[in-house]
């Protein structure tokens, strides 16, 4: 880019960024011109300088048109109810490009990974330039859908194979049976693996192995922080969001697109594996019940990986792991004189304070009761009636929708809980990962 031009580019940014930032006017005069003036004669000079460069550059738009004599094109893209999208751009390209499906796709902004095109139209638009002379374009119309992938078996052999078993052998451990001793709870709600997030569109990165790296680290901080307790019994609550979408589509339960680098399959593949990763881990320290709480992203892959988490541990005859996965929209646990609830509480609301003394008549009576919830991302807490509610924070990265709507701010981090069977929760551990 010529030199004058890039100067001039960098001084109209300046000069709006001040518009925007709602700065005084002396800073960006002294900025560009190396001279401190007054504030009112810093606004006139800023304006003249403004108007200058805003002419300069409709002078040199002109002037290319003029040169390269294109004509002006209308370009659209549209979103179909069904999910397609209809692109028209003029492109500049041979009678064998417009053949190209590959092509098509890329010079109309599609990669061929995740699109397909259902429908192309190319009609000739040859232009001259006294430059090049006549350029061979074309009005390009296409019409892509989302490649949906065949689902295969051989996805689940791919999934087991990449489990590590320690040689294929799940290994008994036997716990002594305690009385005594606290029950530890190890609580990472919207983990929403699979989620794609750069920093050109939010305020971070996150992916299928940032996610998977920030929770073994939190699994690690979460044992030392508990480690000099007298722990019988290990509760670990899984679901809640766990993936960030449910099918081959790439959409929550309802349907609803998500941003993915990776296909349904791969990242299914990684987070049942980082499942039994890590009860393998928890059940070596005292006996573990996994209870899976239904989140509003994976309804149906939470509770396979569940289900399939049951099966493994029956199947080679482990005692010391339980594993709820029942599909009830509202668990409930007792741990001594505590009453423990969890949900994910975007179906229920407001009406999730009037959930606990109807489910669970029978344990009402306990001196502590608690509810954890998710769903939004963000701590916060409430008492009603007794009942503690807690809606936690989560580990993942804002998506680009969430950044754009302004719910910016929250603290990343994982919750562990500590019950004492009569004094009911004695402590609380947040766990933060960079």
């Amino acid at each position: 880019m010529d030199k004058s031009i890039e100067y001039d580019i960098k001084s109209l940014d300046v000069i709006q960024q001040r518009r925007n930032e709602k700065d005084n006017y002396t800073n960006p005069h002294t900025k560009l011109t190396g001279i401190t003036v007054s504030e009112t004669e810093s606004r006139k000079q800023l304006k003249g300088i403004e108007n200058y460069l805003l002419y300069k550059e409709e002078i040199l738009e002109s002037e290319c048109i003029q040169e390269e004599e294109i004509p002006r094109y209308k370009e659209t893209i549209e979103l179909c109810t069904n999910g397609d999208y209809k692109s028209d751009k003029l492109i500049k390209m041979n009678s064998e490009q417009s053949k190209d499906k590959d092509y098509l796709l890329k010079a109309h902004g599609f990669d061929s990974g995740f699109w397909e095109i259902t429908s192309a139209r190319n009609n000739m638009w040859n232009s001259y330039s006294k430059k090049d002379g006549v350029m061979e374009l074309y009005s390009s119309k296409i019409t892509v859908k989302p490649i949906i992938p065949e689902f295969k078996v051989e996805w689940i052999n791919e999934a087991i194979a990449g489990i590590d078993y320690k040689d294929c052998i799940l290994p008994k451990i036997n716990h002594e049976d305690k009385k005594d001793g606290v029950t530890v709870e190890i609580n990472f709600c919207d983990v929403h693996l699979g989620k794609y997030v750069t920093a050109l569109v939010a305020n971070g990165n996150y992916n299928s192995d940032i996610a998977i790296d920030v929770f073994k680290k939190a699994i690690d901080k979460s044992i030392l922080a508990t480690s000099h307790y007298d722990i019988k019994k290990i509760i670990f609550v899984m679901g809640q969001d766990y993936l960030n979408f449910d099918n081959l589509q790439g959409t929550t339960t309802k349907g609803t697109r998500q941003d993915m680098n990776e296909f349904f399959h791969e990242v299914y593949n990684k987070g049942l594996k980082l499942l039994i990763e890590t009860i393998e881990i928890l059940r070596q320290i005292a006996p573990t019940e996994v209870i899976y709480v239904k989140g509003n992203h994976d309804k149906l892959t939470s509770y396979t990986m569940a289900k399939t988490l049951d099966e493994l541990y029956k199947f080679n005859s482990i005692e010391n792991v339980t594993v709820d996965y029942s599909p009830k929209q509202r668990k409930y646990r007792v741990y001594g004189d505590s009453l423990v609830g969890y949900g994910h509480g975007e179906e229920e609301k407001n009406r999730i304070f009037d959930c606990m003394q109807v489910d669970e008549k029978e344990n009402w009576s306990k001196k502590y009761k608690y509810f954890h919830l998710s769903h939004k991302h963000s701590e916060r807490g409430k008492e009603k009636a007794g009942v503690e509610y807690n809606w936690l924070g989560c580990l993942s990265e804002s998506c680009k929708w969430t950044w754009d709507s302004g719910f910016v701010g929250a603290v990343k981090k994982g919750h562990v809980f500590v019950y004492d069977d009569v004094d009911g929760k004695i402590a609380q551990f947040y766990v933060k990962v960079s």
